[in-house]
């Protein structure tokens, strides 16, 4: 039981955070909507993440690709989270 609902949080997290990156990477290519509000939660929802990648991977040319990096992230963290679920007794 407890299993089951540790999977099902951690999958549910990482869902948002992707979908937050998504908008994230949308938001980027509007200027005029980077001052809004919803903008500004995206912000402080992703920047904990997305900066330590910032400084750690350059820019390809002109583009950022920190968030592609992310995206993979992500997905490496849950699945190795829901593997570690699978070993509790």
């Amino acid at each position: 039981m407890l299993k089951t609902y540790l999977a099902t949080f951690i999958n549910i997290f990482a869902e948002i955070m992707n979908f937050a990156l998504l908008a994230r990477v949308i938001l980027s290519w509007l200027p005029q909507a980077a001052h809004s509000k919803p903008a500004q939660i995206i912000k402080d929802v992703t920047d904990p993440f997305l900066k330590p990648l910032k400084r750690a991977i350059p820019p390809v040319g002109m583009m950022d690709i920190s968030p592609i990096v992310a995206f993979f992230l992500i997905e490496i963290i849950r699945s190795a989270l829901l593997y570690l679920i699978t070993l509790l007794p």
